[in-house]
């Protein structure tokens, strides 16, 4: 018995179909004992959480968020390693600055970012993801609504010469997104991006951090974007394989998204 609300999307590419039900763990969960892994093994957590009437047949009633709904250790975990909540400062990740979008208002964009096309549509477009499985959203800390998605995605096979010698690049991996947003204020709203990609060698040693800011333009009219890219390493590398730092950090950045 599970009571892991979500939404699943299964299929090869994005002609899967969209089914509403709990599934946030209906079939596979990563598994790892790396430190810093933020994976989990099959049905590892959702075993213990069992429906409200159960929970009080047996005594053992556990905390809801506001909800109803449980967040599992292995999402608390993941969210665990997302940046704070507030603009990052470092000039060398900022990749996009006062991007215009002069047709959309601050008020649509609130009332956009809850919905499942938010998600799905960067997952399908932009990472070419299939068998999407998502979570519903959660409260942290900061007025910062969170949820996670977990896909399937093609991976980039251009390795450098010298690093294909060490290490072999899957065509696909699994991985984790955790989505995250806020209005700290009526002038700004903030969108966090956080991924880990499974399969690829260590893939686990890092999280990709996206942070964008959206404000009104100074003109009055609309909104201007900006974006940061940058890598958080959550476990050293070992040393024979430290080349693959630098150019981790200057691919991410080149394949970002642009908008």
């Amino acid at each position: 018995l599970r009571c892991c609300a979500g939404r699943s999307r299964k299929g090869s590419g994005s002609a899967g179909t969209l089914e509403v039900g709990r599934t946030d763990s209906d079939s596979s969960e990563y598994s790892s004992d790396d430190e810093g892994g933020g994976v989990y093994a099959d049905h590892e957590w959702d075993s213990f959480f069992f429906p409200q009437a159960a929970r009080e047949m047996l005594g053992c009633a556990a905390a809801d968020d506001e909800q109803g709904l449980h967040r599992t250790p292995s999402f608390t975990q993941e969210s665990g390693f997302m940046p704070p909540l507030e603009r990052h400062s470092e000039a060398k990740d900022h990749i996009i600055k006062e991007r215009a979008f002069p047709d959309l208002t601050m008020d649509e964009l609130r009332r956009a970012l809850p919905n499942d096309s938010v998600i799905m549509g960067y997952l399908e477009i932009f990472s070419q993801a299939f068998d999407i499985e998502t979570t519903d959203w959660f409260d942290e800390p900061g007025d910062l609504q969170v949820r996670r998605a977990k896909f399937t995605m093609p991976v980039p096979q251009e390795v450098p010469a010298a690093l294909a010698k060490l290490i072999s690049v899957p065509e696909q991996s699994k991985a984790t997104l955790m989505l995250g947003y806020s209005f700290p204020s009526d002038s700004e709203a903030l969108v966090l991006l956080q991924q880990c990609t499974h399969d690829v060698p260590y893939g686990e040693y890092f999280r990709v951090h996206e942070c964008m800011s959206f404000r009104p333009a100074p003109s009055g009219g609309g909104l201007v974007y900006d974006k940061w890219t940058w890598i958080r390493w959550v476990k050293d590398l070992p040393w024979i394989v430290g080349a693959m730092r630098p150019i981790t950090e200057t691919k991410t950045k080149a394949g970002s998204p642009a908008g």
